[in-house]
């Protein structure tokens, strides 16, 4: 199985409370940082239950250039619906649990390239630079999942995950 490989690989990875190293949840690991992110996702949405936080977090580039930097950082936490929210909180911790990555600063640093890069693309497109800003995990999931995915196909000793991680990548690209 998966931990075989792993042992073999030499990986060691975060275990959640809730598990015992030998029984992992069939989710993936709890990383610690989830928390944190999990409770910027909760505050950054208090404003769809009629709370207003969101709008110094949104992207909007005149903002940014004036010397509101922080919204480059916080405008992924951010959704205009609950739809939108269970659609990309979903995806995101989803695919983050599947992270193999056993150092925290690295799963951290991943994540903010992915959301820079995210916002680029967005920018690139002209999608971020509408007036009603710009925000939304898919960019970071999407990053995620692909991470994800090649963590799969990098699997030396399990063609299984090999053969499922080139599938879904190449269905990521498609997209």
């Amino acid at each position: 199985g998966w931990q075989e490989s792993d042992a073999a690989m030499g990986l060691q990875f975060e275990t959640p409370a809730a598990c015992s190293p030998t029984s992992p949840s069939i989710f993936g690991t709890w990383h610690r940082e989830l928390w944190w992110f999990l409770a910027l996702v909760v505050i950054a949405n208090l404003h769809l239950i009629g709370i207003p936080t969101a709008e110094p977090l949104i992207f909007l580039s005149d903002k940014v250039a004036a010397g509101e930097w922080w919204r480059v950082l916080t405008h992924p936490f951010v959704h205009v619906s609950l739809y939108q929210l269970g659609l990309d909180a979903g995806a995101f911790f989803l695919c983050y649990m599947s992270i193999r990555e056993p150092r925290q600063a690295r799963r951290i640093a991943a994540m903010l390239l992915f959301g820079i890069g995210g916002l680029i693309g967005a920018y690139t497109l002209g999608v971020a630079k509408t007036a009603y800003g710009f925000c939304g995990l898919s960019g970071i999931a999407h990053g995620v999942m692909a991470w994800s995915m090649l963590e799969l196909i990098s699997s030396k000793s399990d063609r299984d995950s090999r053969v499922l991680g080139s599938a879904f990548f190449a269905v990521l690209i498609v997209k």
